[in-house]
């Protein structure tokens, strides 16, 4: 019996020091000028929803877009512009200080990357290219850093809205659960196109898939796309049509089984961005930028995945990425029109938003990453 007790003491503590060395940091990517600071790191604290600069980089101009390696030792960029000044990035992340130190760049060879991804084994990192129409592929060194342009993946099309479709526009690129797929959202040609990965590190890193893609309705303009944590299900946000697809997931295949508003006035917003579930999986947010600015609230059916609206949450100007905090407390979403950052938090039970009356002031955020590390 005592040595059981003391078997539970020692775990305790071990949990107990394991959190104490835990740190959240809150990664923000910006539109800013290569000679000013463009991604910014905050101490965030999940518990209360308050956050303090840790530190910020520049030296690279417009890096909109991040995400980070599942290890969350580096953190890699997208520098959104055109010609030899489009990049992909690599920083490596210190635990200590949220510090990011520039590891190295390499041209994407396609206009205006506006996402950018990382597998789970951290072999590869990917960037969807807007004006560009095209993916670019890149394999990564032992130190984080990027190896030169491996594959670059162009596409042909266009869609029905002639100011916005004219030809293709990728716009985000996500890996599968099962890491065995790349799904790549098209906003100009109205598809979501699979690639299968291939085996053993070998090249093409990418082939084109069985199906090649799923089309959506004219005028969708599918932007970006999540799993359910169940890894049955995905969801779909359309940029142009203002609404969210959800799907039933197996085998690489998308089965499309609901075609639900997010825009609270359809035709008068024409500019949903994000979309994400809670951790639990219960509730599916999507935002939705224009005349109404605000995230849509969605339950999730727990039986078929099917959303039901719970209503809408109105947030400052020019919501673009949001993000959802790992413990599932709250809600942050990045106003790039009004250069700040609103904290909202999540009835657990209910879903619906409220606004916490925090926020982070900074320039033009584009995007938010939540780096969890242990020193």
């Amino acid at each position: 019996m005592r040595l059981s007790l003391l078997l539970m003491l020692m775990m305790m503590n071990t949990l107990s020091t394991h959190a104490a060395n835990d740190r959240l940091y809150l990664l923000v990517g910006t539109y800013a000028p290569a000679d000013k600071p463009g991604i910014y790191t905050y101490a965030f604290d999940q518990s209360t929803g308050d956050s303090t600069e840790a530190a910020s980089i520049g030296n690279i101009a417009n890096p909109s877009y991040l995400t980070v390696s599942a290890d969350g030792r580096f953190v890699y960029a997208v520098a959104e512009n055109h010609g030899d000044k489009a990049t992909a990035n690599a920083f490596s992340l210190d635990a200590a200080t949220g510090g990011l130190k520039f590891l190295n760049s390499q041209e994407t060879g396609g206009d205006d990357p506006c996402y950018i991804n990382t597998d789970a084994g951290g072999k590869y990192v990917i960037t969807a290219n807007y004006s560009g129409g095209t993916i670019s592929v890149f394999r990564t060194a032992t130190d984080g850093s990027l190896q030169p342009l491996v594959q670059l993946l162009s596409f042909t099309g266009s869609g029905v809205v002639k100011n916005r479709q004219e030809k293709p526009h990728l716009h985000s690129v996500l890996f599968s659960p099962d890491g065995a797929y790349l799904f790549a959202c098209d906003l100009g040609t109205d598809q979501i196109h699979k690639f299968s990965l291939t085996p053993n590190d070998a090249d093409p890193v990418l082939s084109v898939g069985t199906p090649s893609g799923f089309k959506l309705a004219d005028g969708s303009g599918p932007r970006h796309l999540v799993f359910h944590p169940n890894g049955k299900l995905a969801y779909s946000v359309d940029e142009l049509s203002g609404k969210v697809n959800a799907w039933d997931y197996a085998n690489g295949t998308l089965t499309p089984i609901q075609n639900i508003a997010a825009a609270e006035a359809p035709g008068d917003d024409l500019g949903a961005a994000d979309i994400h579930l809670t951790p639990d999986g219960k509730f599916l947010y999507a935002s939705v930028r224009g005349k109404s600015n605000h995230l849509a609230m969605f339950g999730v059916n727990d039986a078929n995945g099917k959303l039901t609206l719970l209503g809408y949450q109105p947030v400052a100007s020019g919501p673009r990425n949001f993000v959802i905090s790992p413990n599932g407390k709250y809600l942050l979403v990045a106003g790039q029109n009004a250069d700040s950052i609103q904290i909202m938090e999540i009835n657990s039970a209910s879903g619906l938003l409220k606004d916490s009356g925090k926020k982070i002031t900074v320039s033009k955020p584009v995007c938010l990453k939540f780096v969890l590390v242990t020193n």
